[in-house]
């Protein structure tokens, strides 16, 4: 049952080369291949790859852990889909990197249930039905002491009991390629895994719809709503499930509403995947934000979809900016340019990167015309035009969702002193040398 590892890694690596040159084949049941990313408490995320199957059963070991006797169907019990988990060690989206003894492939299966509730339970994929040399169904075992009940029916139960020995359970997993049939009470029987065994989990991969998410606003203001947009490559052509999650700094229910919107047919399973109608090949996601009066940083949404990922951003329009003070009033004379306007105190606060944007007018509460000066978008403004009114300065200061301002500068602008003019009065006029004569100028200054 088992290789050596050497060999085993070898041949792994060169299966993985093969798979992304091959041409997929057509699938024919109902199963999904995606992976999801898992994100926590922890700094760095763990991926995990993962498939899911919509058709399978359980059954009691006979002589061999390949052996599933008295089987009771998915249907029966209430199983909506399953899924095998490993780790994806070094992240290339391909089984075999975590949990792989010999020909078993160590992993952790997961039972969606109609009643919502979802069960996990670790051991190892260990046997296979096949016709030919084509995998039709994959078998799993219990780890012993891995033991859980599942409720169907009209109050019935079935006990899962871990373990390799006859009468512990076994699982029967269809394949993505396979149309196999169960009926309930039959005997199943398989054989023995081999290393054809991770191959045909990685082949699952090569026809599985894949979706790719962008946001048609990446970034809004709470009380916007943020829409996911999804893609899928190919089509499916029958009902297909995908897991869902969201992570990210944003609250559920506090920053945006804990239900969210699809098209196009697609349902929130509410056990952490969604499903989507075969022939479906783009969807939306629609979250309504929140619009509370809470100050707060921006705040993140991620949406995690098979093994893709987007992230929509929340900015607050509650946090209070401080303008900042640009100086004091002045006065200059008609004609002259203002000396530069300084920064005395620098704006403060927000949520994200504070623009500025310096504005002018002819009154103090800057009412009419209000003027943004072009270019004068730094903290501080050096004027280029020279004045002939009195005129107001102030400096705007945003985040992009709220705007305070700086305390406002009068520039007083006096007039120009009228040229004066001189004439000569009185008598004589004309004089001589130490003669004098009296001047008088039509303006007193």
């Amino acid at each position: 049952m088992h290789l050596d590892q050497t060999n085993k890694s070898n041949q792994n690596l060169g299966f993985k080369k093969t798979l992304r040159q091959k041409i997929g084949l057509k699938p024919i049941s109902l199963l999904a291949v995606f992976f999801s990313t898992i994100l926590g408490f922890s700094s760095q995320a763990q991926t995990e790859v993962s498939v899911a199957f919509t058709t399978g059963y359980l059954g009691t070991q006979g002589t061999s852990t390949n052996k599933a006797n008295n089987i009771k169907t998915f249907a029966t019990l209430g199983v909506a889909r399953a899924s095998f988990v490993q780790i994806d060690a070094n992240g290339d989206g391909l089984f075999g990197d975590g949990g792989t003894q010999g020909n078993d492939l160590a992993g952790t299966v997961k039972f969606y249930l109609n009643s919502g509730t979802v069960i996990s339970l670790s051991g190892a994929l260990n046997w296979r039905e096949t016709t030919g040399s084509k995998v039709e169904v994959l078998g799993f075992i219990f780890n012993s002491g891995q033991n859980a009940t599942i409720n169907y029916g009209s109050g019935l139960s079935y006990n899962i009991v871990g373990g390799s020995s006859q009468g512990n359970t076994t699982l029967g997993l269809r394949s993505y390629f396979s149309n196999f049939s169960f009926t309930d009470a039959e005997n199943r029987a398989g054989n023995a895994a081999t290393s054809g065994l991770l191959d045909a989990l990685n082949n699952e991969l090569l026809n599985t719809p894949q979706p790719s998410i962008s946001l048609t606003q990446a970034t809004v203001v709470e009380g916007q709503n943020l829409v996911y947009s999804v893609s899928l490559a190919p089509t499916p052509n029958a009902v297909f499930p995908f897991t869902f999650s969201v992570a990210g700094s944003a609250t559920s229910a506090v920053d945006y509403n804990a239900v969210f919107t699809f098209s196009n047919g697609v349902i929130n399973n509410g056990d952490g995947t969604i499903t989507v109608p075969s022939g479906v090949s783009s969807f939306t996601i629609t979250v309504t934000t929140i619009d509370d009066a809470a100050i707060e940083s921006a705040e993140t949404l991620i949406l995690n979809i098979g093994s893709k990922s987007a992230t929509g951003n929340i900015l607050d329009n509650d946090a209070s900016i401080n303008g900042g003070v640009i100086g004091t009033d002045r006065t200059i004379c008609a004609g002259t340019i203002p000396a530069a306007f300084n920064s005395v105190s620098t704006a403060s606060g927000g949520v994200a990167t504070l623009l500025y944007q310096w504005q002018s007018a002819a009154s103090i509460d800057f009412t009419g015309t209000v003027t943004d000066i072009a270019s004068a978008t730094s903290e501080t403004y050096t004027p280029t035009v020279a004045l002939n009114a009195t005129t107001y300065y102030r400096r705007k200061v945003t985040d992009g969702t709220t705007t305070s301002y700086s305390n406002t500068i009068k520039i007083t602008v006096n007039p120009t002193p009228s040229t004066p003019t001189i004439s000569a009065g009185g008598a004589p006029t004309t004089f001589c040398a130490g003669g004098s004569v009296v001047l008088t100028s039509s303006s007193a200054t």
